[in-house]
């Protein structure tokens, strides 16, 4: 079932690129200029959206030539070591430990299936466990390089450790995060 036009349950209807493209050109069957940008110019304020992430993963698509799914194994995950993560729940299939997520119903709680973004895959899609993410955090911890081979640069790593958008605090902020000056 669809949940709202673009993301579904079970595979993904359609890539990376064609979603993008359906959703950010007009003409495209999901571009609404209301809904697919912001009202506000770039920079000037606040505004989430996970599409960012998704078009710098197209971006890397396009410069590199290959799937981000593939472009992510060979560039971070294999060089790693990250043997039990992916970027597609297709790959969760037949594997054992991995959680299932649920629903609550009027009859009780039962299993749903997985959640598939692979069509904005780069926004979340990775999966990953403990000992994996741990490589990734070793990885940071060591500016970039992994057994004296340099995976990120220092400006890439550098980057991911500045801050990206300040978001000023609401009034319920406090109550959930009370040391919080921004997040």
């Amino acid at each position: 079932p669809t949940i709202i036009p673009f993301y579904s349950h079970g595979d993904s209807t359609i890539t990376l690129g064609d979603y993008l493209r359906r959703y950010l050109a007009p003409g495209g069957d999901l571009y609404d200029p209301h809904r697919s940008y912001s009202a506000w110019r770039p920079g000037a304020r606040y505004d989430y959206c996970n599409l960012a992430a998704a078009l710098a993963g197209f971006m890397v698509e396009a410069a590199s030539g290959t799937p981000f799914d593939e472009w992510c194994d060979a560039r971070i995950f294999v060089p790693l070591g990250m043997t039990a993560t992916s970027t597609s729940i297709r790959e969760l299939a037949g594997t054992s430990n991995v959680v299932t997520p649920h629903v609550e119903t009027p009859q009780g709680i039962r299993p749903i299936s997985w959640y598939n973004g692979d069509n904005v895959g780069p926004a979340g899609s990775i999966n990953s466990n403990v000992v994996d993410m741990a490589q990734w955090l070793r990885l940071q911890l060591a500016g970039g390089t992994h057994d004296g081979r340099r995976i990120v640069s220092q400006r890439g790593i550098d980057e991911m450790r500045s801050a990206q958008a300040a978001i000023p605090l609401n009034r319920g902020t406090p109550m959930l995060f009370p040391g919080a000056h921004f997040l």
